[in-house]
């Protein structure tokens, strides 16, 4: 018998969810339904730049959970004129 603090207690253990990213890149501004269709349930939305304008990140957020590592975007060439939200 091993001691109790060798025991692990499986019963109390539930699996990891899994994590399931989403990748879009230059929107410059415009976020098509088909694409916020097709990302539509993931657990994050990676942006990889050239988003346009911060209504493309607000979008997205409503199609992924926001959290911590919700919805992310690099600043790109076609961003210089506003601020991210």
């Amino acid at each position: 018998m091993l001691p109790a603090y060798g025991r692990i207690d499986m019963a109390a253990r539930r699996p990891a969810e899994p994590v399931v990213v989403g990748l879009i890149a230059a929107t410059h501004a415009l976020v098509r339904p088909e694409a916020l269709e097709a990302l539509a349930g993931l657990t994050r939305i990676v942006h990889a730049g050239d988003v346009g304008a911060p209504e493309v990140l607000r979008a997205l957020a409503r199609v992924a959970p926001v959290s911590d590592a919700g919805v992310r975007a690099p600043h790109a060439h076609a961003d210089d004129d506003h601020e991210q939200p």
